[in-house]
């Protein structure tokens, strides 16, 4: 008889586990603190990826897989969408004198209209300190209810919510944790919307001056990520975490439609900031100032559905030629068919990025040469 796995329980996976099968760390082995070390995107790029199962789920796979020690699972009130929206979770690489305190944001879920209502409400809020902001991710963190003239400002000054609130509660657990873990250094890290806020919530410790933390944050790994503000925020977050050292990690797949919205133009006024670590359908990766073809431009009609169906075809034959473990899950190849249709989508599918980076270089270094 067929079991069908009751919604909750550690049988029980969202879309992205079915497409994205893959359980264990790529290198395990003991590391040297580098941000740009290739075991450091692959961390991040599967909490990521796990960040989207339920609570039992993601504590096994932590625990069990891993071999780490999970700290804690999140749900955050939306105030203005009136409902727990936002989810995270915190791990460290070991219980006791813990060198890393991992943060993953949950991206957007297919079938979760709340999470496209914040992804392509594309309005702007303005900080004086730092530019303007998607308002949507603002929101998502705590930080803001547009039904309220008061917005961020009351929100920043209310810690006292009956509500669970993203930002607010995450720094308390991160100031506890650093405190515990006397070395520790921190790791924020999303896929999707999930990227969006881990940029957002970095800048908002800035912002606050929360100097603790932002000492320790060692790197912000984002995949697939949108833009979060206009050009006086790209400038902001360029002089505050990449100078002098970039801390900032943006990873573009290929034709993922993603990175390219909202739109860099005169209308929408988004742009990105920071280093573009751009992997082509080959994961050949390059270092370029913006992601190629920025706005989705439907000239690439023809030459995207192109690369799609390689993507496709590649997907069936790679597990031959780079080892058992890039071998794609049945669900993962049907997306992959009717993907071909809509390529822009399915290239933002976790699968691409954990192999980007298992197949992409050793170590990552988010500057621009000379010639870029």
């Amino acid at each position: 008889s067929i079991i069908i796995p009751k919604r909750g329980t550690e049988g029980f996976l969202s879309v992205v586990g079915h497409v994205e099968g893959r359980l264990d760390l790529y290198n395990s082995g003991p590391h040297e603190v580098d941000p740009g070390d290739r075991f450091f995107a692959d961390i991040s790029v599967m909490a990521s990826t796990l960040i989207y199962e339920n609570e039992l789920v993601i504590r096994k796979r932590v625990s069990e897989n891993w071999r780490m020690h999970f700290v804690e699972y999140f749900e955050f009130w939306n105030d203005y969408l009136q409902k727990n929206s936002t989810q995270a979770f915190v791990f460290c690489d070991k219980k006791v004198d813990a060198n890393l305190i991992v943060i993953a944001f949950r991206g957007t879920q297919i079938f979760e209209a709340d999470d496209f209502i914040t992804d392509l409400d594309f309005s702007l809020y303005e900080y004086p300190q730092m530019g303007k902001v998607h308002f949507g991710f603002l929101e998502a963190l705590g930080l803001a209810n547009r039904s309220n003239d008061k917005t961020s400002s009351y929100h920043l000054e209310k810690q006292d919510h009956d509500k669970p609130l993203a930002y607010h509660v995450l720094v308390k657990k991160l100031k506890h944790l650093v405190q515990v873990h006397k070395y520790a250094k921190l790791i924020v890290t999303g896929h999707s919307l999930g990227g969006a806020l881990a940029v957002l919530f970095s800048a908002m410790l800035v912002v606050h001056e929360e100097e603790i933390l932002v000492g320790r944050l060692m790197a912000i790994y984002t995949f697939g990520q949108p833009r979060v503000g206009d050009t006086a925020f790209a400038e902001f977050m360029n002089k505050k975490l990449n100078d002098p050292v970039p801390r900032y990690f943006r990873i573009v797949y290929s034709n993922d439609i993603v990175p390219r919205i909202p739109f860099d133009d005169d209308i929408f006024m988004y742009k990105h900031f920071g280093v573009c670590l751009y992997y082509n359908s080959l994961y050949f990766q390059q270092n370029l100032g913006e992601t190629p073809n920025r706005n989705f431009s439907l000239k690439f009609f023809i030459p995207i559905r192109i690369i799609a169906l390689w993507e496709l075809l590649q997907s069936l034959v790679l597990h031959y030629r780079k080892g058992k473990e890039f071998k794609e899950t049945k669900v993962s190849i049907i997306c992959r068919i009717f993907g071909i249709l809509v390529p822009g989508v399915l290239a933002h599918s976790p699968v691409n990025y954990i192999n980007a980076v298992r197949l992409g270089p050793s170590r990552l270094n988010p500057t621009l040469n000379m010639g870029d």
